[in-house]
């Protein structure tokens, strides 16, 4: 169904519904809720209202009865920064923006008109003016960006996206209830046209269901900013925590040694040195295995009738293994690798 704005809806999925507020494309509009909030919403998702005209008299005046309802004017740029109206706000402070590039026909995205958004994931409120230069002129676009919201700024035919050569968008940051100042910040986007007319570049993300090209303003993300400053310490942490997922998984079988015998087993794997290893660091895991090692093996010198110990290490990365040898060959112990048979490449037998 077609919708224009002033058009009263229901949703068709849950309670409540409220009024068009803007015609985004002929699949999304944006819907102004009976509670204050404004987002978009599909258009297969709503029930257009008929306002009902009734024709009859009134009693005590004797007129006809034909009123309509007010249209609510779309709020200004001075009434959203004062508005009380609450926001969507999330459980963390990280601060992502970017600009993205939706087509309007996800089927053929380089054969049709782009719809350009602004994309605040973080809850801070935006004051932004985004500039567009066409040849060697900017042409400059206001507006307030809400927390965790998604504006539409304009929808570009690709003969227009062909004009343009660069974007240049600044922020200044702001927050309804007492806060630290956060530095303004200003981003210029070189627009290469060629990138809209090759599939490839629009790719899956988490804020449109059609593929979009994104260009990052702004990436706070904890997970993001270690990952590109990881270092090979940071490798090996990831190989030992993989080692102990695989050790949970892979299991060797365990054996329990008899009661009366010159050799002994003794199984290094943390799940059964520990009963929970939340919270410890890979070398802090490691560390921990060497030292049961070194206690078992110091014990079993003191015993007489105790010749041989068969440490279980596990394959892995062969962390611990190298740990275990280089003690062995430092002290002058005798070893080699226990039964192939019977444990693989994952254990040392020892002679004390």
């Amino acid at each position: 169904m077609n919708y224009k704005v002033g058009d009263k809806v229901k949703f068709l999925n849950e309670v409540g519904g409220g009024e068009i507020t803007e015609v985004i494309d002929y699949k999304l509009v944006k819907v102004l809720t009976d509670e204050g909030f404004e987002y978009p919403v599909k258009s297969a998702d709503l029930l257009k209202v008929e306002l009902e005209t009734d024709s009859f008299f009134n009693s005590s005046s004797g007129s006809q009865k034909n009123e309509k309802p007010e249209i609510e004017k779309p709020k200004t740029i001075e009434q959203q920064i004062t508005s009380d109206e609450p926001q969507v706000i999330k459980d963390n402070e990280e601060v992502n923006i970017f600009l993205s590039f939706v087509p309007v026909k996800p089927q053929t995205p380089t054969q049709c008109a782009q719809e350009m958004n602004l994309i605040n994931d973080s809850n801070w409120h935006l004051m932004y003016i985004y500039q567009i230069r066409k040849f060697n002129s900017f042409e400059s676009f206001p507006g307030i960006l809400q927390p965790n919201y998604i504006e539409h700024l304009q929808t570009y035919e690709l003969s227009e996206i062909n004009e343009i050569k660069e974007i240049v968008v600044q922020f200044i940051f702001f927050r309804k209830i007492p806060y630290d100042v956060k530095a303004p910040i200003m981003r210029s986007i070189t627009i290469n046209p060629h990138v809209f007319y090759k599939e490839t570049s629009f790719e899956k993300n988490h804020f449109f269901e059609s593929k979009a090209i994104s260009y990052s303003i702004l990436e706070e993300n904890p997970l993001k900013l270690a990952m590109k400053n990881i270092k090979q310490k940071d490798v090996e942490k990831i190989v030992i925590e993989k080692e102990i997922i695989n050790e949970k998984v892979n299991k060797p079988k365990q054996f329990t040694p008899p009661k009366k015998t010159d050799t002994v087993e003794i199984d290094l794997h943390l799940i059964e040195l520990l009963d929970d290893t939340k919270g410890l660091e890979p070398k802090e895991m490691l560390d921990f295995q060497m030292e049961k090692f070194k206690e078992e093996l110091l014990t079993a010198q003191k015993t007489h009738h105790i010749k041989k110990i068969v440490f279980i290490h596990g394959k892995g990365n062969g962390s611990l293994k190298t740990k275990i040898r280089s003690h062995l060959d430092l002290n002058k112990i005798n070893y080699q690798d226990a039964s192939f048979q019977k444990y693989g490449f994952g254990a040392t037998l020892v002679f004390v």
